[in-house]
């Protein structure tokens, strides 16, 4: 099986990414929290394959990454969540990584390029308001 990557970026040389499959693997005994499935919704949202979307299993929980300025990004379950507003569920389960921790699972990328990369992005408004 491929390896699930989170990835950002603000350019072809300025990206961020990170193995999400040693996050869940790390983390799966950590609690997640039910959120509101507005709070998570993006500003943008990003190209969704609707028809994928609607056989995603809503059970999985949302990981969100705390980022600076109390913002936060969705890491793993954007399909999940276009399911669940989609379909109107008023709360998905989220399991949130703080920064300092999911820094650890960057890939093929330095601290630094995660900073420059986050930075720039900022100004897109591509983030969610952190629900915590």
């Amino acid at each position: 099986m491929e390896k699930q990557i989170a990835a950002l970026a603000t350019d072809e040389q300025h990206m961020v990414m990170w193995d999400i499959d040693s996050v869940l693997e790390d983390f799966d005994s950590i609690q997640s929290v039910p959120v509101s499935t507005t709070k998570l919704i993006p500003q943008n949202w990003l190209t969704i394959d609707k028809e994928y979307a609607i056989t995603t299993d809503l059970s999985k929980p949302i990981v969100l990454f705390e980022l600076p300025e109390n913002k936060a990004y969705i890491a793993d379950g954007n399909h999940r969540l276009y399911r669940a507003a989609s379909e109107e569920i008023p709360e998905m389960n989220v399991m949130f990584v703080p920064e300092r921790i999911h820094l650890k699972y960057l890939f093929r990328c330095s601290v630094t390029d995660y900073h420059d990369v986050i930075r720039g992005l900022m100004r897109e408004h591509i983030f969610i308001d952190s629900p915590f």
